[in-house]
C-alpha cells in the first residue's frame, strides 16, 4: 500500500505527514530563494517521543499524525500508542485516549520506568531507575532517559528488565 501525505494543518503547502509516521518539507520559492523538499530528521525528547522542528518550533510526531489523518482531540483526550513504543507513529498504532487508558497502555506494555526493574550493560540488576542512579551518582531521571532515547548514561548502557 502506498505512503499517504496529507498537509499538516496550519503548515499547508509547507510540510507534510504521512500515515507512516515521516514528516517531509516541501520544495518551493519565496522571491528568487528556492528550496528543496526533503524527509525530516527526528529526535526523541526525554520521554522517547519523536520530534521535528516546523517552522523552529519543536513538535511530537504522533500528535502530529493523529491531528492530520484524525483531528483534533476530544476534551481530556491524548495520543496513545497501542504498542507501547514510542517510536512507532504510523496511524495504525495511534488513537486519541484517556490519560486512564494511556497508562493502563503504560503498564501493560512495561514502559513505567517507577515499577520496571533495570540492567546495566555490566549486568548488575537494580529495583528501579531510582536505585540505580543513585548506585552510579546521576540523577534519578538520567537512567529512564537513557533507555527511553538509546543513550549512554555514566558510561553505560540500560535497559528495562522483564519481570
Amino acid at each position: 500500500m502506498p505512503e499517504c501525505w496529507k498537509d499538516i494543518p496550519g503548515y499547508e503547502g509547507i510540510y507534510q505527514v504521512s500515515d507512516r509516521g515521516r514528516v517531509r518539507r516541501l520544495g518551493g520559492k519565496i522571491g528568487r530563494r528556492y528550496w528543496r523538499g526533503r524527509i525530516l530528521k527526528m529526535n526523541p525528547d526525554t520521554h522517547g517521543h519523536l520530534q521535528v522542528r516546523l517552522c523552529g518550533k519543536s513538535v511530537c510526531v504522533h500528535r502530529l499524525v493523529l491531528e492530520t489523518f484524525i483531528g483534533l482531540p476530544p476534551a481530556g483526550r491524548e495520543a496513545c500508542h497501542n504498542d507501547g513504543r514510542h517510536q512507532n507513529n504510523r496511524l495504525s498504532n495511534l488513537r486519541w485516549g484517556t490519560h486512564k487508558e494511556n497508562m493502563a497502555d503504560v503498564r501493560r506494555h512495561c514502559r513505567w520506568s517507577r515499577a520496571l526493574k533495570v540492567r546495566c550493560s555490566d549486568g548488575q540488576v537494580y529495583n528501579s531507575c531510582v536505585e540505580a542512579a543513585e548506585a552510579v551518582g546521576v540523577h534519578r531521571s538520567s537512567i529512564s532517559r537513557s533507555i527511553y532515547c538509546g543513550q549512554r548514561c555514566a558510561g553505560f548502557t540500560w535497559e528495562f528488565v522483564d519481570v
